[in-house]
C-alpha cells in the first residue's frame, strides 16, 4: 500500500472483515493509514452496512461470505455507474470467481494488477510472495478454513504459546488479570543469560514487569503494545532455574556467524528519548527479586513493525534463507528469502517483517530494497532516514512535479515580484530592518526592527520593535499538494552536512527567505515599549517589508562588542557593512540588544532557566571532507535574539489562544517528575550544595546561585549541572488547547516561564508554525469583520478553514509533529555521531601503530559497571565499561568481578592493555564507583580475560606487587595517616586498596574505534589512568536553605545601565572567557539535541 503507483482505489468493510478474522490488525491499521493520507486518494464503502450490498446469513455460508459481498459490491457498482463502466475487482485469486459471473464486472488477480499497473515492483511483489507462500498471510490462495486449520494445529518448537484471542484479552483488562503496556527491550549484558525486556509503569506509581527469556516473550518485538500476565512464585522459580542453566542467543554477530560477547556491553543507542536508565533500574531490582513483578507475554495488542535497516549475516549466501542482522540492536534478526544473496552481502538493506510463526526462532520478513555498500556515506546517509522514520531514501525527500507545479517562478529571467496592490498588507519597506543567523544561512524566516522614539506625553523615551517572519502560509494553501507534503515532513531536518528542506528551494531559500534588499512578505508583530521595556501595545498583520542588512550571529556580536565606532568595510569572517550603513544599523542593533537582555533578565526572575548544552561544529575541506569538530561557541547576540523570538512567540500563543479557546496550536512544557531531580541533587552535594527543585522558580535560583559561587573556579562544575537540569526536564510538546483544559494540565511553560507559548517564528522549517500562522492570521480576519470571539463562529464563518480549526484536528496533527520533530532530533544526532566517528576514524588512521589516540577526559556519570565520560576539546561522550572477569575454575557468582588496567595503578600508557584479575566493584551510586584491588592475585587462567585481544595479558605477581605497594603507600598519604608504611599490614587495608572514581574527575583515556558489519563503526574510551589535581570539593561553601537562596539571588543580580550597553573591550575578554563552551551532557545523544531551543 506504500507504493505510490496504488491510488484512487476503493477499499471496502468487507476487505477489513477478512483481514480481521484473520488477526491482521497491522495489515488492518496500515489500510486505515493509507485511507486518511489525502494523497492516496482512498475512499472506504462500508458496504456491509448498506442496504444494496449488505448479504443475508441465508445468501451464503461463513466460508463463501466474502466471495459473495465482493460479487454484491460488483453488482452494485456497474449499476451504480449506469452500465457505462467496468468495475474492476482486485481480488488474491481470481478463480474463486468463476461461479460468480457478472454483467460489468471482472475479479482481476493482485499479480496482474502489478503487472499492468506497477511493473516496476514485481519484482517486490515476487518476493513478499515467495515469502508469504504457506503462511498466513493474505496475498496468497489460502483459504479462510485453511488458515484456521493450519493455526490451530501448528506446533511451536521454541516455547513459544498461541495468543489469547482479542476477546480474551479484553476480558483479562477488564478484570485486572492482564496487564498491557508497551515493551521494552534492555541492552544486553553479559550479566543475564536471557533476553530482557522491561514494561514500565513509574509514571503510574506502579512497580515495572521484568519479562525474560524468549519463551516468556513470546515474539514481541521492542516497542509492541502487549498483553501481559504476572507470574507467580512458582513460575518465577522456573524462570530462574532455566535462567541459570541457559545462554544467550545473541550479543554480537561475527564476520562466520557465531554469536560474540564484546568489551562494550552498552551499545550507543539513540533511537529513543528514554531515562536512559533501564538496565540500571533492572539491576537494581534483581537484588531485591521478591520485589520484583516479573511477567510474560500473552497476547499483542497492536504491533509497531516499522521497516528495518539491515545487513546480511555474513554465512548465509549460499543459504535458501537468509538472516539479516537489523541495525537497531533490540531488533532480533530476520530470516527473509532473497535469490541471490551475492547481490547484497556488505550492503545496507532495508526489511520488514511478514509474521513470527509459533515454530521460528526468528521473525520471517522479505527484502524490500538496497540503500547500498555499507561503510559508504550516501547508503549510511540513507540507512538514517529509514531507520529514524524520515524517509526511505534521500531521493524519496526530492519534491514531485505536483509539488513544484504549484510553486511561484522565480528565475533571473522572470523573477517574483510581490503583488504591491494587496490593500491587507502593510507596506513597512521604509523601515530599518535586518536579520542575524548562522554564516551561510539561505533561508532566513526572521528578522528584526527596532527604533527609539520619545513618549509625546512624558518625553521620555520608548521603543518599536517588530519580529517579521516570512509569511511562507502566504504561498502553502491548505490541502494542496504542497501543504499536504508540508505537514507529512513536519520540519526541515538537518544533518551534519547537508539539509531536507520542509517545503521546495525556491521558497525556503529564495521567495520567503528575507534577504537583503529584496521586497519580501512577512507576517509581523510589532512592540510599542515604554522606557522600562513594558509592553504599551502590540500589532499583528501581514506586511510588505525590505530588509536593510543580513548579517551572522559572528558579525552581530562584532557589532555589540566594539564601540570604537570604527567604519570598517569588513567586519567578521563573512560580512561587509558599508560605511553609510555603520551609523544605521550600529544604534539600533545594540539597542535592541539591551532590551532584550533586561527583558531576558526579568524572564530569568520569574523561574526561567538558562541552561547549557553542547552542539558541534564541524567544518570542511574543498573535498566536502572533515577538516575540524569542535563545540560551537556560545555567544551573547544568542541569547538576544532567542529572547525576542520567545516574546514573539508568546504573544502569538496569548493571542492565538483568546479567540480560539479550545483549538489553538500551543506548545507546552510540564513539570518535570521530582524524582528526575535526584541525581542533579547528588552532584551539587559534592561540591556543598543544596538545589530546591519545587518549582521553576527555586530551581533556577538555586542554579544562579551556585553559578555565582562556583562559577569562576569551577566552570566545568556549573556547565555540567545546567546540563543535568536539561536531562531532568521532561520533552516540550505540540498540543491543543482542548487537551490541556479536558487533562487539568497547564498552559504554562516551565523551561521558559511563560504563561503561553507556541511556535510562530520559524515557518520555511517547522509545520507547527504554518498552522499558527493560520489561525493568527484568522484572529485578524474576525476583527476585521466583527466576528464574536469562538472556534464555532469562526469555523462557521470560514467553511474552507473548518478542518483546520477544530479541536480534533489540531490534536491530530499535533500527536503527528510532536513525532516527526522528535524523530528529527534523532536522526540529527545519529548523524552527528556517524560524522564524529568518521573524523576521529581519519585521525587514528593517521597514526604509527605503536601510536594510540589519548585524551583528557573528565567523568560526567557513573553506571552499575563502569563510567561516563567527555573529552571537552572535542565535544565527545563515551562508556567506559570494566572488562568482567571470566574465571573458569570458578562459578564466579559475584557479577561486580572485573578486571582493571595495571596503568591505572603505574600510571603508564604502555600498561594499558594489562590487567589485574580479582577486582571487584564494591559500591556504586550516581556520583561515585568503589573498585577494590586485591590482596592477591588468584589463580591466572589464560581465558580469563573477556574477549582478550592479541596484545592484552594478565599482569605478573611480581608486577602487581611492586604497583600495588606504591599505589597504597600514596594512598596512605592521601587520607592523613602518617604511619611509616608496612606492606604486609597497609596492603590488606581495604581502604588504601580502593579505586574510587568520581563525577569530575580528570581521568586520561584511549579512543578506540570499534568496527561492525552490521551497524555503524562505534566509538569507545579505555581507561589509562585517573589523573592527579582533580577538584576537591569547596570546604568553605555551606548548605543554603531557600531563603538563604533567594536573598543571594536577589543581592547577587547586576544593576543593569539603561543609559549606556555594556560592550567595551574589556567585558568583550571577558565574555570570551565565560562563553566557553566546556563539558556536555551525560549521554551524548542528549548533548547533541538539546539546545536552549529544545524547550521551546
Amino acid at each position: 500500500m506504500d507504493w505510490p503507483e496504488l491510488k484512487e482505489l476503493i477499499i471496502c468493510q468487507t476487505v477489513i472483515d477478512a483481514l480481521d478474522s484473520r488477526d491482521r490488525t497491522r495489515t488492518i491499521r496500515k489500510l486505515i493509514e493509507q485511507i486518511e493520507n489525502p494523497s492516496k486518494k482512498f475512499v472506504f464503502f462500508s458496504n456491509t452496512v448498506f442496504s444494496e450490498t449488505a448479504i443475508t446469513k441465508n445468501e451464503s455460508t461463513l466460508l463463501d461470505t466474502y466471495n459473495i459481498a465482493l460479487v454484491k459490491l460488483g453488482e452494485w457498482y456497474y449499476k451504480h455507474f449506469q452500465k457505462t463502466k467496468t468495475v474492476s475487482i482486485i481480488v488474491t485469486d481470481s478463480t474463486r470467481y468463476n461461479n460468480y459471473q457478472t454483467e460489468g464486472v471482472e475479479y482481476v488477480d493482485f499479480q496482474s494488477f502489478v503487472e499492468i499497473n506497477c511493473p516496476n515492483k514485481l519484482n517486490e511483489f515476487e518476493e513478499i510472495k515467495r515469502v508469504t507462500e504457506n503462511s498466513d498471510m493474505d496475498i496468497t490462495t489460502c483459504t479462510l478454513e485453511e488458515h484456521l486449520i493450519r493455526k490451530i494445529s501448528a506446533p511451536s518448537k521454541m516455547g513459544f504459546t498461541e495468543y489469547l484471542t482479542k476477546r480474551e484479552i479484553e476480558d483479562g483488562l477488564s478484570n485486572k488479570t492482564l496487564i498491557q503496556g508497551t515493551i521494552k527491550f534492555l541492552k544486553p549484558n553479559r550479566k543475564d543469560k536471557l533476553k530482557k525486556a522491561i514494561i514500565d509503569r513509574n509514571s503510574s506509581g506502579k512497580p515495572s514487569i521484568s519479562i525474560k527469556g524468549d519463551a516468556y516473550l513470546n515474539r514481541a518485538i521492542h516497542g509492541d503494545f502487549v498483553a501481559v500476565k504476572i507470574l507467580d512464585k512458582t513460575e518465577i522459580q522456573a524462570l530462574e532455574r532455566f535462567n541459570a542453566g541457559s545462554v544467550p542467543d545473541e550479543l554480537e554477530i561475527t564476520e562466520n556467524g557465531e554469536d560474540k560477547t564484546t568489551e562494550i556491553i552498552e551499545y550507543i543507542d539513540f533511537g529513543e528519548q528514554i531515562d536512559g536508565d533501564f538496565e540500571n533500574v533492572d539491576d537494581e531490582v534483581n537484588k531485591n527479586v521478591e520485589d520484583m513483578v516479573y511477567g510474560r507475554v500473552v497476547g499483542i495488542i497492536k504491533r509497531e513493525w516499522r521497516p528495518y535497516v539491515a545487513t546480511l549475516q555474513a554465512d548465509d549466501t549460499n543459504s535458501l534463507y537468509q538472516l539479516v542482522v537489523p541495525f537497531d540492536i533490540n531488533i532480533p534478526k530476520i530470516r527473509i528469502h532473497y535469490l541471490n544473496p551475492f547481490e547484497i552481502k556488505n550492503a545496507r538493506i532495508v526489511v520488514v517483517i511478514d509474521e513470527w510463526p509459533l515454530d521460528s526462532k526468528y521473525p520471517q520478513g522479505h527484502f524490500v530494497r538496497c540503500l547500498g555498500k555499507s561503510g559508504d556515506l550516501e547508503s549510511e546517509i540513507d540507512s538514517l532516514l529509514v531507520e529514524y522514520g524520515i524517509a526511505t531514501s534521500q531521493s524519496d525527500l526530492e519534491f514531485s512535479m505536483s509539488v513544484l507545479n504549484e510553486m511561484p517562478v522565480d528565475t533571473p529571467e522572470n523573477p517574483w515580484k510581490p503583488d504591491y496592490s494587496d490593500e491587507d498588507r502593510l507596506d513597512i519597506r521604509n523601515k530599518i530592518i535586518f536579520s542575524i543567523d548562522p554564516i551561510g544561512s539561505l533561508d532566513i524566516d526572521d528578522a528584526i526592527s527596532f527604533e527609539t522614539l520619545v513618549d509625546p506625553k512624558t518625553g521620555k523615551p520608548e521603543y518599536e520593535m517588530g519580529v517579521h517572519i516570512a509569511d511562507a502560509s502566504c504561498f502553502i494553501r491548505p490541502g494542496s499538494e504542497s501543504d499536504l507534503e508540508a505537514r507529512k515532513r513536519g520540519t526541515t531536518i538537518y544533518l551534519a552536512d547537508r539539509r531536507f528542506n520542509m517545503i521546495p528551494e525556491v521558497l525556503s531559500e529564495k521567495i520567503c527567505s528575507i534577504r537583503a534588499g529584496r521586497d519580501r512578505y512577512a507576517v509581523s508583530v510589532i512592540w510599542k515599549l515604554d522606557y522600562l521595556y513594558n509592553i504599551k501595545s502590540v500589532w499583528y498583520g501581514r506586511t510588505l517589508i525590505k530588509s536593510t542588512c543580513e548579517m551572522s550571529y559572528e558579525s552581530a556580536q562584532w557589532i555589540l562588542n566594539d564601540t570604537s565606532g570604527v567604519h570598517s568595510d569588513s567586519i567578521g569572517n563573512s560580512f561587509k557593512l558599508e560605511k553609510s550603513l555603520d551609523n544605521v544599523l550600529r544604534p539600533r542593533i545594540c539597542g535592541f540588544a539591551k532590551a532584550m537582555q533586561i527583558l531576558r533578565s526579568r524572564r530569568m526572575e520569574n523561574g526561567a532557566l538558562e541552561l547549557e548544552s553542547t552542539e558541534i561544529k564541524f567544518s570542511y575541506n574543498s573535498e566536502k571532507q572533515i577538516q575540524s569538530m569542535k563545540p560551537k561557541e556560545k555567544l551573547v547576540i544568542h541569547g538576544v535574539i532567542e529572547e525576542a523570538m520567545v516574546m514573539a512567540n508568546s504573544s502569538v500563543a496569548k493571542r492565538v489562544l483568546q479567540y480560539y479557546p479550545n483549538s489553538a496550536m500551543l506548545r507546552i512544557h510540564t513539570y518535570p517528575k521530582p524524582e528526575r531531580f535526584e541525581t542533579l541533587k547528588n552532584l551539587a552535594k559534592l561540591r556543598g550544595f543544596q538545589i530546591d527543585c519545587s518549582s521553576n522558580l527555586a530551581l533556577s535560583k538555586s542554579l544562579k546561585f551556585i553559578e555565582e559561587k562556583a562559577g569562576k573556579t569551577d566552570r566545568s562544575f556549573v556547565f555540567l549541572l545546567k546540563s543535568m537540569t536539561v536531562f531532568a526536564l521532561s520533552e516540550a510538546c505540540y498540543i491543543s488547547a482542548s487537551v490541556v483544559k479536558t487533562t487539568g494540565q497547564d498552559f504554562k511553560h516551565y523551561g521558559l516561564a511563560v504563561d503561553f507559548y507556541t511556535h510562530f517564528t520559524s515557518p520555511i522549517r517547522r509545520y507547527s508554525d504554518i498552522v499558527v500562522h493560520r489561525q493568527l492570521l484568522e484572529t485578524l480576519k474576525m476583527d476585521k469583520n466583527k466576528i464574536k470571539i469562538g472556534d464555532d463562529n469562526l469555523n462557521n464563518q470560514n467553511k474552507s478553514y473548518v478542518f483546520l480549526n477544530t479541536p480534533d484536528y489540531i490534536e491530530k496533527i499535533s500527536d503527528h509533529l510532536n513525532t516527526k520533530n522528535r524523530n528529527s532530533k534523532i536522526v540529527q544526532r545519529a548523524s552527528t555521531l556517524l560524522f564524529q566517528t568518521k573524523y576521529i576514524q581519519n585521525l587514528i588512521s593517521k597514526l604509527d601503530k605503536k601510536d594510540v589516540f589519548v585524551k583528557k577526559a573528565v567523568i560526567t556519570g557513573i553506571s552499575t559497571n563502569g563510567l561516563l565520560a567527555n573529552i571537552p576539546d572535542i565535544g565527545l561522550t563515551c562508556q567506559l565499561r570494566f572488562k568482567s572477569d571470566i574465571d573458569s575454575n570458578q562459578s564466579n557468582e559475584d557479577h561486580n568481578q572485573v578486571l582493571v588496567p595495571l596503568s591505572a595503578l603505574s600510571g603508564k600508557l604502555e600498561d594499558m592493555n594489562v590487567f589485574i584479575p580479582g577486582c571487584v566493584i564494591t559500591s556504586t551510586t550516581s556520583t561515585l564507583i568503589e573498585v577494590m584491588l586485591p590482596l592477591k592475585l588468584p589463580l591466572v587462567n589464560k581465558n580469563r580475560i573477556d574477549n582478550a585481544n592479541d596484545d592484552e595479558r594478565l599482569v605478573s605477581e611480581g608486577e602487581y606487587v611492586q604497583y600495588l605497594n606504591k599505589f597504597c603507600k600514596d594512598k596512605k598519604k592521601d587520607i592523613g595517616l602518617n604511619q611509616p608504611y608496612n606492606s604486609i599490614l597497609d596492603n590488606s587495608d581495604e581502604r588504601l586498596r580502593k579505586i574510587v572514581f568520581t563525577v569530575f574527575d580528570s581521568i586520561e583515556v584511549v579512543v578506540k574505534i570499534k568496527d561492525s558489519s552490521f551497524r555503524h563503526s562505534q566509538l569507545y574510551f579505555v581507561l589509562v589512568k585517573k589523573n592527579v589535581g582533580t577538584i576537591k570539593p569547596s570546604s568553605n561553601i555551606q548548605m543554603k536553605t531557600t531563603q538563604d537562596i533567594k536573598e543571594n539571588s536577589i543581592q547577587g543580580n547586576p544593576v543593569q545601565n539603561n543609559d549606556q550597553l555594556q560592550t567595551n573591550k574589556k567585558s568583550k575578554s571577558k565574555n570570551k572567557v565565560k562563553n566557553v563552551a566546556i563539558y556536555p551532557i551525560l549521554e551524548h545523544f542528549r548533548q547533541l539535541s538539546i539546545t536552549n531551543y529544545s524547550m521551546k
